[in-house]
């Protein structure tokens, strides 16, 4: 479901905003709620300007929700 071509369906804000709300939970394993902002991260790459701006805000929200994920990301400085 998540390929460059999706950002052109009809529904991909209703889809994207579903995801954003099945993610919201605590208790939702780390490494699961990586994956998904490894994918859409990556699928920000392909899609235009426009759709990047849409797919930017769950991957925010995701990092936001789970810190611990942080750490798969750029590592502090001075470490």
């Amino acid at each position: 479901m998540l390929m460059s071509s999706f950002i052109f369906w009809q529904y991909a804000i209703c889809f994207l905003q579903l995801l954003d709300f099945c993610l919201k939970s605590p208790l939702l394993p780390a490494y699961l709620a990586a994956s998904f902002a490894k994918k859409l991260s990556r699928l920000l790459l392909s899609v235009p300007p426009s759709g990047a701006l849409v797919i930017t805000s769950p991957v925010h929200n995701i990092l936001r929700r789970h810190p611990s994920i942080k750490l798969f990301g750029a590592p502090e400085p001075g470490d």
